[in-house]
């Protein structure tokens, strides 16, 4: 985000510090991922201060998948097409190699496809967020079972 690095990290692939990700010798197809608490891999944490952008689990976006879209869209902040049938996840997951689990790559489909390799961010844009004051308790709270919501100060 905003300055080209091919990794939230920097250019180089991650480490085993860095990112909850496949490395040589891992066992990849396992029926349970290997999924990390967000607040872990420090040394991979974004400018931004954002955790795992890659690897962990790829996150659901917004944006309807085009093939063709970045040929054609916008370069700066692009959104996807206003519609489509499939919707784009990025950022790779803990079985994705070093070299693909990037916040950049990205792939797609149907908007009801589930993957225990897929997950989502829960985000707001900067602009929209500035005037809204936000009050939660820190710490931990499960929710019907399937989610669990932390707030980190």
């Amino acid at each position: 985000g905003g300055d080209a690095r091919k990794f939230p990290w920097g250019n180089e692939p991650a480490g085993w510090k860095k990112s909850n990700i496949a490395h040589p010798g891992s066992k990849r197809g396992v029926k349970y991922p290997p999924l990390a608490n967000v607040d872990r891999y420090d040394q991979g944490v974004s400018p931004y201060g954002v955790y795992q952008l890659a690897g962990n689990v790829a996150e659901w976006v917004s944006d309807w998948f085009d093939p063709e879209y970045y040929q054609y869209g916008t370069a700066f902040n692009p959104t996807g097409p206003e519609w489509g049938e499939d919707r784009v996840y990025r950022g790779g997951s803990w079985n994705e190699d070093p070299e693909v689990a990037r916040s950049a790559g990205r792939g797609a489909h149907a908007p009801d496809h589930r993957s225990y390799l897929i997950g989502f961010r829960c985000a707001q844009d900067a602009r929209e967020a500035s005037h809204v004051k936000h009050e939660a308790p820190i710490g931990s709270q499960e929710t019907s079972g399937l989610l669990q919501l932390t707030v980190h100060k």
